[in-house]
């Protein structure tokens, strides 16, 4: 499959309600705003860009999202420039929940685990029907507290997407567990989104 489009992937956090529409609104037109499944204190903005411009859309970003999110106190914003590495699946399937996880690679296990994931995880998780798309981004630019280096974007068809058994097994195989009581496997993030009612805005 041709690798199409890069990521800016922005989280934005806070301890109390804010408008969210009016700041998926006023950040980009361009970019999809979705509300977390799990809080709706938080927010994702994902953006997509041509190839080799996510760097350089996020460095001009930067002063923009301070602006943004003047007076919002307390807030967290983490925000990261992500190259297309893998995408499989069907882009055009509708969607009603989106995953994030997202892991802090060090750089000597980086080649191992493009390797896991394009021989046996993805392909794996692509077994279930639930599972439409999987698409991973290798971070060159990260704005906020959490450094992760890599970033996996599965669109399913709903929560039985992680119930299924394919997910089950996926996890269960021995080329995971030799990742999986690493301090940067355990200190993975895991976001959750859904569409639908808890889309916010979408541009043109």
């Amino acid at each position: 499959m041709t690798l199409t489009s890069d990521l800016v992937f922005t989280q934005l956090a806070t301890s109390k309600a804010v408008d969210f529409g009016s700041l998926a609104a006023s950040l980009d037109v361009s970019s999809e705003s979705y509300l977390s499944q799990e809080s709706e204190l938080r927010v994702a903005w994902f953006e997509y860009v041509a190839n080799g411009s996510a760097r350089n859309v996020l460095t001009n970003r930067k002063a923009h999202l301070s602006q943004l999110t003047k007076g919002i106190t307390p807030i967290e914003v983490n925000a990261y420039a992500g190259r297309l590495v893998q995408d499989t699946g069907d882009a055009s399937a509708p969607w009603g929940l989106r995953m994030i996880v997202a892991f802090n690679v060090p750089d000597t296990q980086k080649a191992e685990i493009d390797k896991w994931y394009v021989e046996e995880h993805i392909p794996l998780l692509m077994k279930s029907q639930y599972w439409l798309r999987a698409r991973r981004y290798e971070c060159e630019m990260v704005i906020g507290d959490t450094p992760f280096s890599s970033i996996a974007v599965h669109d399913l068809v709903d929560q039985r997407a992680l119930d299924s058994a394919e997910r089950k097994v996926a996890r269960d195989t021995p080329w995971r567990a030799s990742y999986s009581d690493s301090n940067w496997f355990k200190q993975a993030g895991r976001f959750y989104y859904c569409n639908n009612a808890k889309h916010i805005t979408e541009g043109a």
